[in-house]
């Protein structure tokens, strides 16, 4: 009998591998229960594949969030920022044009829907930089008692002359130094002993001789080192005299302090307001500190032009005869004198103003013509001008050609000229050798100039380093300050 071999049953087999290869064509497990997204059964909600991302630009500079999602079409996008939804922001990618430094910090995200559902991105950061600005302000020159302030235009103070112990410095400096601590400073005023210094802030600071409260700070100490005048804010002009000082604030007020003249003490340690003026673009005191104090006046410019005077008439500085025996006048009084844009009080107890259109009227005090007439009531009607300053014995103005007209005493060459010697009376005199300028500033017995490449240039009387150039000595013209230029 004859045996057969046993063998696998083919349908078995063939089976099995048909199953298998099935299974593996179609992706799932070999169970085939895995669902397949692409089979057609419904719409694939959406999926973010490319997150946004944080972004950094500059202030300035344009930008813009993205994202990358998956999932059936349409697909629909709204931008939020900072959760709130950006109207039209609704694009894979937003657009935010150029941005500012308010933009910083703003966090982006994105909702993705369609039919199937929604999802929502991560946030991204928007950070913008901004470069630091280099402040810069307009360079000014001030000088009324025996020292300098010369302003830079980026913020920072030069001293010299005499009256440095309140910034550290020796009583004298006969060369220009930085004030320390000072900075983003926009306008500077010399007083007789002390000095204000406004920031770009709208606040003031202050120094020096404080023996009549002049620094404001509340207490009558003879030396204050630099120190904020407490309570003051909005200001846009200051202005040092002897013993006084004042701030007009950007709503038109005045305040004072220091040598007020009225009330039981006749000072203020702190800034009280000036009654009967409103509307002040610019305020000027002049007169010399003194037993009785009885040169000291104040001129207000108001808006409209008129200019409003205050304080002791002792030589017609007022302009208008004070009550009989009233010494000091107060509240502030019209001095019937309108149209003007410029005013400036002399140490000397005179005043010049100065017209639009630059024309120039003085009065006050006038035994060598820096008033510019000999003969009382002082009044004389100057060249065309751009600015005026009023001194001690002599007075400064600049022409529209950028030369420097002088007049008054000239005993120790306050005159520029080249000469010494008392000038006659509404005898005026060209500086010599200048050009260009754009400041003047008169202090006692002594002129500064400032021309518009930036330097600095003095001249009369040098006593204590007044004319910045390392000495004592008079210049009988003009000569530059070594070292300063005022616009580096």
């Amino acid at each position: 009998m004859r045996r057969l071999a046993t063998r696998s049953p083919l349908p078995y087999v063939l089976t099995g591998a048909f199953l298998l290869s099935a299974a593996c064509s179609s992706g799932g497990d070999p169970t085939g229960t895995s669902p397949d997204p692409g089979s057609g059964d419904g719409p694939v909600a959406p999926t973010i594949t490319v997150q946004p991302h944080n972004v950094t630009v500059e202030a300035g500079s344009a930008a813009s969030f993205q994202v990358t999602a998956t999932g059936t079409a349409p697909l629909h996008y709204q931008w939020r920022r900072n959760g709130t939804a950006i109207t039209g922001a609704t694009s894979p990618t937003v657009d935010l044009g150029t941005v500012t430094a308010s933009d910083n910090a703003a966090k982006f995200s994105v909702v993705v829907s369609n039919d199937a559902g929604s999802v929502t991105s991560n946030e991204a950061t928007l950070t913008v930089t901004t470069t630091p600005q280099e402040f810069t302000t307009t360079p000014m020159i001030s000088a009324t008692g025996g020292f300098v302030l010369a302003l830079k235009s980026n913020g920072t103070v030069l001293f010299w002359g005499n009256g440095g112990t309140a910034f550290g410095f020796p009583l004298t400096r006969v060369t220009p130094t930085v004030i320390p601590d000072l900075s983003n400073i926009v306008q500077v005023s010399a007083g007789q002993g002390h000095s204000l210094f406004l920031k770009s802030d709208g606040t003031v600071l202050a120094a020096g001789n404080n023996c009549e409260g002049q620094v404001g700070t509340g207490t009558v100490d003879c030396v204050v080192p630099l120190t904020h005048v407490p309570g003051l804010t909005n200001v846009v002009q200051v202005a040092a005299g002897a013993q006084t000082s004042y701030a007009v604030k950007s709503d038109g007020t005045v305040w004072q302090w220091g040598y007020v003249g009225f009330g039981t003490s006749k000072i203020s340690t702190t800034p009280i307001q000036v009654d009967g003026v409103s509307n002040v673009v610019a305020v000027s005191s002049g007169g010399v500190p003194s037993v009785f104090n009885e040169s000291i006046f104040t001129l207000a410019l108001e808006a409209d032009g008129t200019v409003w005077a205050w304080g002791n008439d002792n030589a017609l500085q007022l302009h208008v005869a004070a009550p009989p025996g009233v010494t000091f006048v107060y509240p502030p009084v019209f001095t019937g004198i309108s149209n003007i844009a410029q005013i400036s009080a002399g140490a000397g107890a005179f005043a010049h103003v100065l017209t639009p259109d630059g024309f120039a009227t003085s009065w006050g005090a006038n035994p060598c013509g820096q008033a510019g007439n000999p003969t009382p009531p002082p009044s004389e009607t100057f060249p065309i001008l751009t600015k005026i300053s009023a001194g001690s014995t002599h007075g400064a103005a600049i022409l529209t050609d950028g030369r420097v007209l002088t007049f008054g005493c000239n005993d120790v060459g306050q005159l520029g000229n080249g000469e010494i010697g008392p000038s006659m009376p509404s005898s005026f005199q060209i500086a010599v050798g200048l050009d260009d300028i754009i400041d003047i500033a008169t202090g006692f017995d002594f002129t500064i100039a400032l021309r518009s490449d930036g330097t600095v240039w003095a001249w009369g009387h040098g006593s204590g380093g007044t004319l910045g150039d390392g000495t004592d000595d008079d210049q009988l013209q003009p000569v530059q300050v070594p070292g300063v230029n005022l616009l580096q």
